[in-house]
Parts: structure tokens; C-alpha cells; sequence
């Protein structure tokens, strides 16, 4: 059988005598993915000293490539034979995580493991492994005014009053899709230009069947990424009506895998053109929201995609998981020294069904998780098709606090995003002794008084 390779932009990460690679789409079955990670990752040490923004982003992205480019070659070289033989049917080259992604159906792996055996700089070789996006109770699009106590439960006014409202900032989205047309996201999508026509070139992503214009399917909680996307921006719903939202397409109809979740990150630092051509670091997110992971707290798939993230100046902010007090916090909530979301309920305490630290990783002993709680039962939500609910879930309180961190970049652009957080912490509302706790973290936060700790006016 004979195998196509179609060239896309990160085939400048290989040299010219390697295989090119291509995005694989539309996603095949999970068990015919294996993933080959590369154990070089670059030194990030004089790019974590520059400001947040475009040029950072810039250099984080150049050196990821380049060291993509010097340590998958052995590896490529590796798989070559059997691409030549159709044993393989498509190899993507990716450089956040460092690593290349195999489609090779499951009869086939162990001779893709030979291969790779004792390939320079290949750490390991695993398979690609599925989860699913929590989904939410049914709720009915109804057509109450687009309100959520939500806004006002975090002080969200006086900081929008005070022009701390995220203007100037993007947030990404990788998640079940988005709804670019509703009423309350429609001027917050970045690709929606001042005549109201769109342009989706590095403002949408689908990984799952590359899909050219926005889409969130109905039938997984009405539309789990619109639901979170409003969080984030739907004016007198989300905390950041200034800012704008991208968005990737990562799960299908709530199915999602380590694959996917590569992807839309790797995205979030670099999106493309809908053809995965021109990655343009300069229009990346500033922020990105995570709103699902896996059960297993110990699961550190995406850690070195965070950490890619963080050195790129992009904050993540990750929803804890819906398992409990008596469930541990998910990954990837449970990496330490990234923000973390529990689910705060009206009744003033965190949400029954919100997940608990400690995280069960040992690196992240001492550290509590998660960082903070916001809103996260019965807010209003935005649902596919131009209505809005009340959903319920970690995954409407994490956009929350990820809009809440770009109303503070767009008002205090010289704050690092370490100063940022800090604001946040210092003027949280504890929920239970004095001081953070696996609970609840630093407790509600408060974006007003977040901004005049940072300068921004009056709480």
C-alpha cells in the first residue's frame, strides 16, 4: 500500500531528507495512535525573563521547532521503512509536546516499537489514550435575559468599570467547538471583523474532522465549549467582555484523547491557517482554558505541554474535575504551580460535586490544589444554537477565573503573570480557616479588589 505525506507547516521542524509528516484528520480510531516522545526540550531560562506577549510567544515557539528539528530526525529515519511498506499510514511531527504521533493499526505497533527501539532520543513510545469531556445536567434553552449571579459573586463591575474588562487580550478554547454566530459570542470571537463578516484563519482550529468554519455539536451538554466560552466573555455572563476568544475542536461529541489535546494546545501557541499552514505565534492565545482532563491525578500527559505554555507567557487555567470531596482532583488540575478551579455554589461554599486536592502527584507535595473556586452551579451559559442555560461544573468555573486573569493583563500589561496570580491570591475570599487549602485553595476570588491591588482603581 502506498502512503501520501502532505507537507504542512511544521514539516520545517525535519530535515529535508526525512519523511514529511501530516496532521492526521479526520481522526482515526484511538487504538491506531501511538505516540513517540522526544526526550530534548529547550532551555527556556532567557525567554521566562521576557515581558508576556507576542515576542515572547515568538521565541518560546522558534525554540521549540529548532529543538524538534534537531531530535526527531533518528526517530523519522526509523519509521521511514515502514511508511515505505504502508505498515504505517501517517506520521505527525509535533513540537509541543516534542514528539511525533503514528497512525499504524494495532497488529502493527509492536513492529512500530522494534522500529523505534534504541532510535536516538526517543523516550518512549505509547498509545494514545482516550477520556471524555464532563458533560453537564440538561438544561432548556430558555430566553431569560442573558444574567448570571456569577458576575457579581467575583466583583467582576467595579473592575470592568475601572477598564479592567480584558480588552487586548485573547483567550483560547479547546474544548467540543464553538459557536461563532450566537448573539452573546459573536463579537467576542476574534475572527469576526468590523463588518460582521468572519475570517477563521488562526482563530479556529478542528483536530477531529477539520471542519473550516466553527461548529460545537448540540448533543454534548448543548454545547460544552459554547457553555465555557461564554464564561469567559458573554457580556453580564463571563468575566472578561472586552477580551476575545479562539477556539480549537479537540473532542468528538465529548470524546477527546491525548492526540487531541496536544493539538489544540500546540494550537493555542501558534494557530494556524485552517489548512494548518502558516503558524503565527504572534496571534496566539494569551490565556488558555482547560475545561476536562482525566480522572487519573497522576496522568502527566500534557506536562510538558503546559510547561511549553508557561514559557511562552501563556497562563493556563484548568478545571478540577466534578468527582467530589471524595474524588481526587484531575489531571491535568492536579500539576502543581499551574491555576487550578474548583466550583463555588450561591450558597456561599464549594460545590458538592467539586473535586479535592491534594493532588496525587509527588512532585506537587506541600502545593495546594486547587488554586481557587468561582461560580460553577447553575450559571447562565450560552448553549449551540443561540439560547442559553444553566449549566453546572468545574468547567464553567475555570473560564471564569481565565477571564478574570485577562481583565488583570489588560490593565496592568508591565504585571508578569506570576504578579497576576499573586493579586488574585492575596484578595481571594477564604472559604474555611485563614489561608489556602485543598478545598477551596485561596478561596473566591475577587477580580475588583485583584485590580486595585494592581493599580487599577477602587474595589
Amino acid at each position: 500500500m502506498e502512503t501520501t505525506c502532505v507537507a504542512r507547516d511544521t514539516d520545517r521542524v525535519i530535515s529535508s531528507a526525512t519523511p514529511t509528516t501530516t496532521r492526521i484528520v479526520p481522526h482515526p480510531r484511538t487504538s491506531d495512535l501511538m505516540v513517540a516522545r522526544i526526550d530534548a526540550t529547550p532551555d527556556f531560562g532567557a525567554i521566562e525573563r521576557m515581558p508576556r506577549g507576542s515576542e515572547r510567544r515568538t521565541a518560546a515557539y522558534d525554540a521549540l521547532v529548532r529543538t524538534a528539528r534537531e531530535t526527531q530526525g533518528a526517530a523519522l529515519a526509523a519509521l521511514q521503512p515502514l511508511v515505505a511498506t504502508g505498515v504505517v499510514t501517517a506520521v505527525e511531527s509535533m513540537f509541543l509536546p516534542n514528539a511525533l504521533v503514528i497512525q499504524a493499526p494495532r497488529e502493527s505497533q509492536a513492529a512500530v516499537r522494534d522500529a523505534l527501539a534504541g532510535a536516538a532520543h526517543v523516550a518512549s513510545v505509547q498509545a494514545v489514550k482516550p477520556f471524555a469531556l464532563a458533560d453537564a445536567p440538561d438544561a432548556p434553552a430558555d430566553t431569560d435575559p442573558p444574567t448570571s449571579w456569577a458576575v457579581d459573586a467575583i466583583n467582576a463591575r467595579p473592575a470592568w468599570a475601572a477598564g479592567a474588562d480584558g480588552h487586548g487580550i485573547t483567550i483560547g478554547i479547546p474544548d467540543s467547538g464553538l459557536d461563532a454566530t450566537h448573539p452573546g459570542l459573536r463579537a467576542q470571537y476574534r475572527g469576526t471583523q468590523p463588518d460582521g463578516s468572519q475570517d477563521h484563519d488562526h482563530n479556529w482550529a478542528d483536530f477531529i474532522d477539520a471542519s473550516p468554519t466553527p461548529h460545537d455539536p448540540k448533543d454534548i451538554a448543548a454545547g460544552h465549549g459554547t457553555h465555557v466560552a461564554s464564561q469567559a466573555v458573554t457580556p453580564n455572563i463571563g468575566s472578561a467582555p472586552g477580551a476575545r476568544v479562539i477556539a480549537a475542536r479537540m473532542s468528538d461529541h465529548g470524546n477527546a484523547n491525548t492526540y487531541s489535546a496536544f493539538e489544540a494546545l500546540q494550537w493555542m501557541l501558534a494557530p494556524t491557517e485552517g489548512d494548518g499552514t502558516g503558524a503565527d505565534p504572534a496571534r496566539g492565545a494569551d490565556v488558555v482554558n482547560v475545561s476536562w482532563g482525566t480522572a487519573d491525578g497522576t496522568d502527566e500527559f500534557l506536562l510538558e505541554s503546559y510547561r511549553g505554555l508557561r514559557a511562552a507567557g501563556i497562563v493556563t487555567v484548568t478545571a478540577a474535575g466534578n468527582a467530589g470531596p471524595e474524588g481526587r482532583i484531575s489531571a491535568p488540575a492536579s500539576y502543581p504551580g499551574f491555576v487550578a478551579i474548583g466550583a463555588f455554589d450561591k450558597h456561599g461554599n464549594v460545590a458538592d460535586f467539586s473535586s479535592r486536592g491534594p493532588s496525587p502527584l509527588p512532585h506537587a507535595a506541600g502545593v495546594h490544589n486547587p488554586t481557587f473556586v468561582a461560580p460553577g452551579q447553575a450559571v447562565r451559559a450560552a448553549t449551540t444554537g443561540g439560547g442559553y442555560a444553566y449549566s453546572f461544573g468545574t468547567s464553567m468555573a475555570s473560564p471564569l477565573v481565565a477571564g478574570a486573569i485577562a481583565d488583570l493583563m489588560s490593565v496592568a500589561p508591565g504585571a508578569s503573570n506570576d504578579q497576576i496570580v499573586a493579586a488574585l491570591a492575596a484578595t481571594a475570599h477564604d472559604l474555611a480557616a485563614p489561608g489556602p487549602d485543598d478545598d477551596s485553595g485561596h478561596g473566591l476570588i475577587d477580580i475588583g479588589a485583584a485590580a486595585a491591588a494592581l493599580g487599577a482603581g477602587p474595589a
